[in-house]
């Protein structure tokens, strides 16, 4: 996907669960390993329904793609999910979509990156802004 300047992205983000592991026992990891791919198959699934059905016009970027624009340039990235989800864990440099709601015309030149948990949210927000023209 070719990213340009000015155009809203909205990346998905694989958030990986960590299950308890009991040290040294190579049962506990293998089960570990393979109930953190079947989640991550999981929410692949929900996002891919959620993207089909409700914004299949919203850019989607990988994490990968995100990590090789950032050494290219600033990029803005929007954290819409509720505050008490961000208490728990946030993108360093991330803001919040208030934030950015207030501070909006400063990012006009930028490219915006605007995420949440498995998509839906960050979705429709994206939907919603470029219904406003942006």
């Amino acid at each position: 996907m070719t990213l340009t300047k000015a155009r809203m992205r909205i990346a998905l983000l694989l958030l990986i669960v960590v299950p308890e592991v009991v040290l040294g026992t190579q049962t506990a990891l293998a089960e570990g390993l393979t109930q953190q791919r079947a989640r991550q198959a999981q929410i692949l699934e929900l996002y891919t329904a959620y993207r089909q059905a409700d914004f299949p016009s919203a850019p989607d970027i990988s994490v990968a793609e995100l990590l090789k624009l950032q050494q290219r340039e600033t990029v803005v990235l929007v954290d819409v999910r509720e505050p008490r989800e961000v208490a728990v864990s946030i993108i360093p440099e991330a803001i919040s979509r208030d934030r950015y709601e207030q501070r909006r015309a400063e990012f006009r030149d930028r490219t915006v990156v605007i995420y949440c948990t498995i998509g839906y949210r960050s979705g429709l927000y994206v939907k919603q802004i470029r219904r406003e023209g942006i």
